[in-house]
Order: structure tokens, then sequence, then C-alpha cells
């Protein structure tokens, strides 16, 4: 029962300071001097959770806990600099060995970035700024507890979730021009959990945005992109604010949801679950909005209306047309 526990707690939260019955124990630590050719840096981690923080000094420094019998080697080629550990995952493993590693990058590296591990997290606990951010985990949450630049960013998990807790900025404004080795599109966040939420703290910029959840919710502060995706199957959308033009659906959810700026079309759809829609009040739009089960509120005069659909033209020059669509639950819509 308490390695299930351990399981439990460490999946959720995707941090370091899950279950464990045994002390962390350094077992290898190596230091290897940054080469200026080095242009991606692969880490693996298997059944290692994976810890980012800034150096101190031009150096790459690795630090192992928790497993004796596997250690992690380098490989240094190509341009990439690989760190791999390759070992058994096990319910002991998951349940009762704290695992990690820990790995120190020093601030004028700005090359890519591509962490991946089967059994745990991946946290970034510094500031950096970098080419391009992949962060894959099939067992374990995905973290960033300062502000990133970077231009594009990936983070993939299975069981676990996505918190962005500060700023993340994506631009091709960065200083070094590194190809595209791990072939990501540039300036978009794509943010996927199949069992677990999405969540950023900070401000959000890109040109282009895609969260997808099929198990937890979608919640965002503000949003600065030009276009969205966002879905979630089972969970709730809400957002502070975002700009631009997209979509935002959910199947068992409701979607709460701020437009600051709007463009072209935005359009909102849930099949269990209401729509609530705030508007700045000085937006110019066309509405159309519709419900199968439930009602639609607006504190705007509106063309058409009957108690499931309704219609409006607000402004001589419309900037957005806003599509709402509500399956089982109310519309309201505020400007």
């Amino acid at each position: 029962m308490i390695g299930i526990l351990g399981v439990f707690a460490f999946g959720i939260s995707g941090k370091f300071e899950g279950f464990s019955l045994f002390k962390e124990e350094l077992v290898k630590e190596e230091t290897v001097k940054l080469d200026e050719n080095i242009k991606n840096i692969l880490i693996e981690g298997t059944s290692h959770g994976v810890e980012l923080k800034k150096s101190e000094d031009e150096n790459i420094k690795i630090s192992q806990y928790g497993n004796k019998n596997n250690l992690f080697t380098i490989k240094n080629e190509d341009g990439t600099f690989h760190i791999h550990v390759e070992d058994k995952i096990s319910f002991f493993t998951l349940g009762f060995n704290k695992r990690k590693l820990t790995i120190e990058i020093p601030e004028s590296y700005n090359g890519n970035l591509d962490a991946k591990t089967i059994a745990g997290g991946i946290l970034i606990e510094s500031k950096f700024i970098l080419n391009n951010i992949n962060l894959e985990s099939t067992s374990g949450g995905v973290q960033t507890l300062n502000d990133l630049l970077t231009k594009s960013f990936r983070a993939h998990t299975v069981s676990g979730g996505i918190k962005i807790e500060s700023d993340l900025i994506v631009t091709n404004n960065i200083t070094d021009e590194f190809e595209n080795d791990f072939d990501m599109t540039k300036n978009i966040i794509d943010l996927k959990s199949t069992s677990g939420g999405i969540k950023t703290a900070g401000n959000v910029m890109a040109d282009n945005i895609i969260a997808r959840t099929v198990s937890g919710g979608i919640d965002f502060n503000n949003v600065d992109v030009k276009n969205y995706d966002l879905q979630s199957t089972s969970g709730g959308i809400k957002i502070e604010s975002i700009s631009g033009e997209g979509n935002a659906k959910t199947t068992s959810g409701g979607i709460d949801i701020f437009l600051k700026k709007p463009q072209e079309q935005v359009q909102l759809e849930t099949t269990s679950g209401g729509i609530r829609l705030k508007l700045e009040n000085s937006l110019q739009f066309t509405l159309e909005a519709n419900t199968t089960s439930g009602g639609i509120n607006t504190n705007f005069a509106t063309e058409t209306s009957n108690r499931n659909s309704a219609t409006a033209k607000i402004g001589e020059n419309p900037t957005v047309n806003i599509i709402a669509k509500a399956s089982s639950g109310g519309i309201k819509i505020e400007n």
C-alpha cells in the first residue's frame, strides 16, 4: 500500500519531493567543460527524474542519485551532448527508490534542450534562453519554475500534469542561430497531457499555442498569441485573458474565458458544460450563440434571440466573429 501511495504522489505532482522510504543518495557525479560546438543537449533518464538548473561556471555538471547499479553515461559527438541512463523499471523503482539526475547547464549555452523520461518527472528550476525545448515524460509531470525564452516549447506527458510557473516567451529573437535538429515548428507552444492538467501561472507569448488534455483541465493566466487550439476531454478550460484567433473545446467541462484583442474568428464549444465569456467594452464583434439545453444571457442587445440561439452585431466595424456552442449548458456573455 505504501508503494502505491508513493507512485500516486509522484505521478500527480511531477515533482521530486514525492514519497520515498530512502534517503536521496549521490551515486555518481561528473563535470564536463562546455564545448562551443555543442548545439544539442539530449537527456534520457528512463526511471530517473530530471532536474535542470543553471551552473555557476562554464561546466556541465551531472549528478545522479539513488541507483548504484545503473550509472549514467555521456557521449559528445556531432554537436550533441548525450546523457543517458539505461535501467529496468519495476514496482520497487517507482514506489520506494528516489532516482534523479540533476544537470547543471552554463548560462552561456543557448542551443537545443531535449529531455525524456519514462518513470520520472522533469523540473526546470532556473531561467534559460534556449533555441528549442522538448520535454517528454511517460509517468511523471513537467514543471518550470523560472522564466524561459526559446524559439519553440514542447511538453508532452502521459501520466502527469504540466505546470508553467513563470513567464514562457517563444520568439525568433534569440541571439544565436542553431539548426532545428529536433524537427520542431518555430514559434509554437505545444502542451499535451493524457492524464493530468495543464496550468500556466505567468505570462505566455508565442505565435501559436496548442494545449490538449484527456483527463484534466486547462488553466491559463495571460496568453498573448496569434492562434490557439485548446481541447479538453474531461476537464474545463479557464483563461484569465487570451488574444488572437482560435478554438477552445471541451467534452465534459465548462469554458470560462476573457478575450483580449481577439481577431478573425473565435470558436468556443462544449458538449457537457456551460460557457462564460468576457469581452472588452470597446470590442466590435459579431456573435453566433447556440445551445441545445440551456439559456443564453448577454448584457448587450441581440438581433435575434430565443432561449436557445442568439446573434448580434456590435459596432460598425467588427474585428472578430465569435461562435459559442453549448450542447448541455448555458451561455453567458458580457462586455
